[in-house]
């Protein structure tokens, strides 16, 4: 039986740029740290991989892992995963309130893909936005 989803992890190019991009928009640090070893290896099933993570939540406890490889290091790809490519399309956080989290998401290095918009029934305003590396964030305020 699942119980919850525990984490959302995201490989990153410059952890220092997204770890101050998400505190910004009001994740707290829970946890930073080197990992290597037998562990990290098996896992990953990468050999002699080491690995930064920053461990972050939100007020309520949900959580995003970011993750910079220092070895092996990760390949650069200079574009945004589009919300159509198969594997992982994003990851949504319910805010307050939408279009000052698209603000902040702005201000801080990322880009709109929409302005917050209604759902059909008016239940709900969301918005798509890309983090500074290209992470796809769907922002839902729940009206």
């Amino acid at each position: 039986m699942i119980k919850n989803i525990r984490h959302t992890g995201l490989v990153v190019n410059d952890i220092s740029k997204i770890k101050d991009f998400y505190l910004r928009l009001g994740f707290e640090i829970v946890n930073e740290d080197i990992e290597e070893g037998t562990f990290i290896d098996t896992l990953t099933g990468l050999k002699e991989s080491k690995l930064h993570t920053v461990k972050m939540k939100t007020e309520n406890s949900s959580m995003i892992e970011l993750i910079k490889y220092l070895n092996p290091v990760s390949p650069i790809i200079n574009q945004s995963a589009q919300p159509n490519s198969l594997g992982c399309s994003h990851f949504a956080m319910t805010v307050d309130n939408a279009n000052e989290i698209c603000e902040l998401i702005k201000k801080n290095g990322g880009t709109e893909i929409n302005p917050p918009a209604k759902n059909l029934n008016g239940t709900v305003k969301v918005a798509y936005c890309y983090d500074p590396e290209g992470v796809l964030i769907e922002v839902v305020e729940e009206l």
